[in-house]
Order: structure tokens, then C-alpha cells, then sequence
């Protein structure tokens, strides 16, 4: 018997949810020569891809630390899926419940531009041995983030705290981070400015 969250009786899983399937034995025979769980419970879903509200096909699979019935799952599949965010290179993790980083939040921007066409990848100096050029001290030319930092102080995006200091391993705070985006809105968006009345 397959019984589903709802209590309801199933007769085939079709769709994702948990169910708890109860075992009987079919005879006496069964009964005394097999022992078998009285219930199992499992969660199921559609090979790791199901539609959301407005009918999107998700991928619940893709991380193994985003659970599919996590709040923010349909989020990551879209962010991931748009190659805005990435897992930690070299794993299956997501790393959902980290703090992001001042460089990460600027590879965050970059990709979101570069996946919509505003990112003239001509206007970045590079050399190879110094890397990309960004015009800040703690900013080494050759780290993961350095093409997006470049970008972002080019593109005004994402400013430093002075000059020379832009913080790329600090953790972005709330207050950063919404200033990141409504310049991002404001330079590549369709932002239009708030009625100050």
C-alpha cells in the first residue's frame, strides 16, 4: 500500500513528494520465511527536474546541499542554470548557506551582464604576468575574480572602498549589496528613477 503526505492512498507515484509504502506479506508462507519493514518511507522526485508555478522546468539535482523541497531551490536552479552562479569548483556543492564575498558578488554582476550581451570583453587590460588590471592594491590580477572586479570598476558597478581598496574577501553586506544592484539596474536595466514625491 503506498500512502502519500496527504494520507491519501496511491497507486502508483507519479508525482514528487514523500510517501510511506507499507509491506505485507501476501500468504502464510511469506509471513513465516520473509521479514520485510512494515513501512519505508522515500521521497521522490522527477529525475531531479519538475515545473515550478508559472510551469519553468526546474533541476532540483544539481547541488547536493539544496534539498529539493528548499525554499530557495527554484532559485538556484534559474541562477545556475543562467550561469550567473556556479557551485564551488570541484564539487557538487552550492554552498547555500555561505556568506558571499565583495569578489563574488562582482563575478555575480559580471556574469549576469555577460549572459545578457552588455560586456565588451576588448576593454579589460591583461597581461600575463600581472593579469587583469584593476586598479586596486588587494586585488591580484590573477585570482577568480579579478576579470569581474575590472568590469565592475569600469562599468561602475561596484565601487571600492577608496581608490585602492576594493575588499574582495570581505563578506557583502545587506547594504552593499542593494547598492550593487541598483547600479547594476541603473547601467544595464530598464531602471527608471523613483518619484521623489
Amino acid at each position: 500500500t503506498i500512502v502519500d503526505a496527504a494520507g491519501n492512498e496511491v497507486k502508483k507515484i507519479e508525482d514528487e513528494g514523500v510517501y510511506t509504502i507499507h509491506f505485507e506479506a501476501r500468504n502464510d508462507d511469506a509471513a513465516n520465511n520473509y521479514v520485510v519493514p512494515a513501512d519505508l518511507t522515500v521521497t521522490c522526485i522527477k529525475n531531479g527536474t519538475v515545473a515550478d508555478k508559472d510551469g519553468n522546468i526546474v533541476n532540483h539535482l544539481l547541488f547536493r546541499d539544496v534539498e529539493w523541497n528548499d525554499y530557495f531551490a527554484n532559485a538556484v536552479d534559474f541562477v545556475a542554470k543562467n550561469h550567473f552562479m556556479t557551485g564551488y569548483k570541484g564539487t557538487k556543492l552550492f554552498g547555500s548557506a555561505d556568506t558571499l564575498t565583495r569578489g563574488q558578488m562582482a563575478c555575480v554582476l559580471y556574469n549576469m551582464a555577460k549572459g545578457a550581451g552588455k560586456v565588451d570583453e576588448n576593454s579589460f587590460h591583461y597581461t600575463e604576468t600581472e593579469g587583469y588590471e584593476t586598479g586596486f592594491e588587494d586585488v591580484q590580477g590573477k585570482m577568480f575574480y579579478s576579470k569581474a572586479v575590472a568590469w565592475a570598476k569600469l562599468s561602475g558597478v561596484v565601487n571600492g572602498y577608496d581608490d585602492t581598496h576594493f575588499g574582495p574577501d570581505d563578506t557583502i553586506t545587506r547594504e552593499q549589496f542593494a547598492a550593487m544592484m541598483v547600479n547594476y539596474e541603473k547601467k544595464f536595466g530598464d531602471y527608471e528613477q523613483a518619484d521623489a514625491s
